[in-house]
């Protein structure tokens, strides 16, 4: 009698919170608040995402479904920009990841 080996597949995975308000000024103060170093002149998705890609684990991203529009037409002085967001974190991840 032949037994198979048993095989288990586990995917790891993470959300990380888009935080788009104050994402058009050079601080990207709201980002910096929470824990991102992601100013104007610092890319800070790269690392997190050669993160997830050496453990080999899926990035759940928040704010994907946000249009920069609404949140302009809402909040203008939030100076919000979750597509742009969006946009960093996909090149971001693009270079050194095929999961996102």
């Amino acid at each position: 009698m032949l037994i198979e080996p048993f095989v288990c597949l586990s995917i790891f995975g993470n959300q990380l919170s888009g935080i788009h308000w104050w994402y058009k000024t050079a601080s990207h103060a709201a980002e910096l608040t929470a824990g991102f170093y992601n100013s104007s002149n610092r890319d800070g998705y790269g690392p997190i995402a050669a993160m997830f890609k050496k453990h080999d684990a899926a990035l759940n991203f928040t704010c994907v479904e946000l249009r920069t529009l609404d949140q302009h037409e809402d909040f203008p002085e939030a100076l919000a920009d979750p597509e742009g967001l969006v946009w960093q974190v996909k090149t971001s991840s693009t270079y050194t990841s095929d999961w996102l």
